[in-house]
């Protein structure tokens, strides 16, 4: 990734440096402020495979295998000298320019990466660059049309912002608003547990624990479908789901496209977590664990839930929440 990463670095740099030479060339370019609005695609032999979802749409914003368009703007005063020194990385060796009548040519090498510019101007208001390059398993194209604004140059650039790898980690636990469906499914060793525990226990106590148990293993033995309304925040909306009354959730905490969980259980020696994972803006799914002390025994229960956008409205009523473990009493 370095050598890439350096190569889109002095790219860019590279446009602002060849439109500021060009007031050298015998057709002038006006001083002032300019836009320009550039097309570039970078390919590249990246290994992709587990890459993490965010990471993967960040580079695609920077041009990897996928065309991007930007809007910059720069400003000119005709200083050559000290806008060519300004902008030419120290670790770049440059080929002498070329310089005609309407066109300007320039070749630069930095970190063994190879970029040709050329530039086409049809009149001191307007021109015309393209700029190529490649390097190790990497190749780069980029088009630019470049126009005059103004004489005045703000002091303050409405240039578009270089994509920020933190917002893309923010966007990557974000799905659509509105109203979603889910399905939640468990498995348990509660079956085999019951089978041991029910006998050691007071005869006076067996029929209530064992409507506990018999509960539980009803919730789990069956699917259950339920609706909810949610803001798209996955962090909040794992925090505020009821999940388990008996094991609130903690402070979550972020790990690639995963939100992970701990919950404080009032139950002594019991435990719980989930796992939210976004798959994309339109469906997330939920991995829940639990173990609950039974005895010398312990019930073990994990579920799955899956969870689809449906619509950004929200019925004022039919909301429902997913079933909620809880604790069972089989103290002897």
């Amino acid at each position: 990734m370095k050598r890439p990463l350096q190569f889109i670095a002095y790219s860019c740099g590279a446009l602002i440096l060849c439109s500021a030479t060009a007031d050298t060339m015998m057709t002038q370019l006006k001083p002032g402020y300019w836009k320009m609005v550039s097309r570039m695609r970078i390919d590249a032999k990246l290994p992709m495979d587990g890459v993490p979802a965010d990471m993967a749409a960040y580079l695609k914003s920077l041009g990897y295998n996928n065309e991007v368009i930007r809007t910059d703007y720069f400003c000119t005063n005709g200083d050559v000298s000290k806008i060519v020194a300004d902008k030419m990385p120290a670790n770049c060796k440059s080929k002498p320019f070329k310089f005609g009548e309407r066109s300007f040519d320039a070749e630069f090498t930095c970190a063994g990466n190879t970029s040709r510019i050329h530039m086409t101007i049809d009149a001191p208001e307007h021109y015309n660059m393209t700029i190529t390059g490649t390097g190790e398993n990497v190749s780069m194209y980029s088009k630019a049309d470049v126009t005059f604004v103004s004489t005045n140059c703000p002091k303050e650039s409405k240039s578009d912002p270089m994509p920020s790898f933190d917002a893309f980690l923010k966007d990557s636990h974000r799905v659509k608003p509105g109203h979603w469906e889910a399905s939640v499914s468990y498995t348990s060793n509660i079956k085999e547990v019951t089978q041991r525990v029910i006998p050691r226990l007071p005869e006076d106590k067996r029929a209530a624990v064992q409507e506990q148990f018999d509960n539980l293993i009803a919730l789990i033995n069956s699917n259950h479908d339920f609706h909810d309304c949610i803001s798209g925040e996955l962090e909040r909306g794992l925090m505020e789901a009821k999940l388990n009354d008996d094991c609130p959730l903690s402070k979550p905490r972020i790990k690639g496209d995963t939100i992970i969980a701990d919950g404080v259980c009032k139950t002594p020696g019991a435990t719980f977590s989930a796992e939210l994972t976004r798959q994309d803006s339109e469906h997330y799914s939920i991995k829940v664990f639990q173990t609950v002390p039974a005895g010398a025994e312990t019930i073990t229960m994990s579920g799955v839930l899956k969870s689809h956008y449906v619509s950004q409205d929200c019925p004022a009523a039919g909301m429902t929440t997913p079933p909620a473990g809880a604790a069972i009493d089989t103290k002897q």
